[in-house]
């Protein structure tokens, strides 16, 4: 099973499209240490995955809160310090302490809305801070 760049699953070359599926194996990503490899796990089912890009994505920013809703329904604080943009132009970030994490559309809208470019460098939103984020100074 391969976990695409776009976070969407396929199994031997053929997507994965039912949604209900496609939600559970989604959620249900993790890290198996002794391996260190990652798997989805549902139930007693436990299988090895191909990460294409990386195994979590950002779904969500909220300013408000300076916090991130992931892939797999967890939300943390977003580390300022770890944001930054790939090559690909996407908005990416550590997550759970060491693991990449690429945002989605939305949650890249959320945050660059919560964004002041014009100061030097960047300063992000986050609950009653405003934080510098030098990763995203472009000037």
């Amino acid at each position: 099973m391969l976990l695409g760049r776009d976070g969407h699953f396929s199994h031997e070359g053929q997507a994965i499209s039912h949604p209900r599926l496609r939600q559970v194996l989604e959620q249900s990503v993790r890290f198996a240490e002794p391996e260190g490899v990652f798997v989805v796990q549902v139930g007693h089912f436990r299988g090895q995955i191909e990460i294409e890009d990386t195994a979590f994505f950002v779904h969500a920013y909220a300013p408000g809160t300076g916090e991130i809703d992931l892939s797999d329904l967890s939300s943390e604080p977003l580390d300022p310090e770890s944001l930054g943009v790939g090559e690909d132009g996407v908005l990416r970030c550590t997550v759970k302490g060491r693991f990449p994490a690429r945002f989605n559309r939305a949650a890249q809208a959320h945050l660059l809305l919560a964004l002041d470019p014009a100061r030097h460098p960047p300063r992000l939103r986050m609950g009653a801070c405003e934080i510098p984020v030098p990763g995203l100074d472009v000037g």
